[in-house]
């Protein structure tokens, strides 16, 4: 009985390996994208200060000129100090908001580094699961190997031990021997297609 070609099929255990690559760049890709909004929206914040902390100036500029004509002119020390306490405020909420995008950077690079080493976990669990498998098939091949080997032998002992030559009995006993390296046969290509 002449052995078939192998087909060439990937491995089971790669659709996941692939698969697992995949979420790999997905995750990476939402990481970027969420950093990049991070900063997008500290930057639309620092900038709503920024414009903030400019009208408040424009503001104290126009009541220093208007107050300068009222009788009330004592009063402008206190608009200084609340246009430097206000710039200060702006200052210390953009600073915050530095603050607030460096952790989540950080948080961010913790949470890569984890997924790589996830990552990292997961091709080891598969190679180990694959070299499993191999090993387990090439065992089951082994066992279907004997058994053929067995099968014979007996078959060979029937037919000497009780001289079945040409008869009824022999063509039973040929057509059994048949069938098995049949079945064995068909459960190594069965098995092929589970590693290759």
């Amino acid at each position: 009985m002449s052995p078939k070609p192998k087909t060439k099929k990937e491995p089971v255990m790669k659709e996941q390996r692939e698969s697992a690559h995949e979420a790999s760049e997905e995750r990476e890709s939402f990481l970027n994208l969420f950093a990049h909004s991070l900063n997008r929206i500290a930057e639309i914040q620092k900038r709503t200060i920024d414009v903030a902390t400019q009208q408040n100036k424009e503001m104290l500029d126009l009541y220093k000129k208007s107050v300068q004509k009222l009788p009330a002119a004592y009063r402008l020390p206190l608009v200084e100090v609340a246009n430097t306490m206000f710039e200060r405020f702006s200052d210390a909420q953009k600073q915050a908001i530095d603050l607030s995008v460096e952790q989540s950077q950080a948080l961010m690079g913790a949470m890569k580094d984890r997924a790589a080493a996830a990552d990292k976990a997961t091709e080891s669990v598969v190679k180990q699961s694959n070299q499993a498998v191999d090993r387990a098939v090439a065992a089951q091949k082994k066992v279907l190997e004997n058994t053929v080997a067995q099968t014979k032998a007996a078959m060979e002992a029937a037919r000497q031990h009780i001289d079945l030559a040409e008869s009824p009995a022999d063509a039973a006993l040929s057509s059994f021997q048949k069938g098995v390296d049949k079945l064995v046969e068909t459960q190594k290509q069965m098995m092929d297609l589970v590693t290759h």
